[in-house]
């Protein structure tokens, strides 16, 4: 029931691919928004420890914030 609620809240297309480095094995899909953010994944191909953390947050607070300026054009409502 849960994933269902979760489903509705973020749109797949906002959704990251994370991939294991050693086989590039799709490890799951989501949406780290923050620099603390921390995901550990064990790849069932390979059996690699993967761990990818957020590291793009600042991006997206920055665009966010241009947007708000309207230094940039806002692309999801247009």
């Amino acid at each position: 029931m849960a994933y269902s609620i979760i489903n509705y809240m973020v749109d797949s297309k906002y959704l990251t691919e994370y991939r294991c480095p050693g086989c590039r094995k799709l490890l799951c899909k989501g949406l780290l928004t923050d620099q603390s953010n921390v995901l550990e994944v064990k790849c069932r191909g390979c059996g690699q420890i993967c761990q990818f953390a957020g590291e793009d947050a600042h991006i997206i607070s920055e665009r966010s914030v241009l947007i708000r300026q309207r230094l940039i054009p806002d692309t999801d409502t247009t």
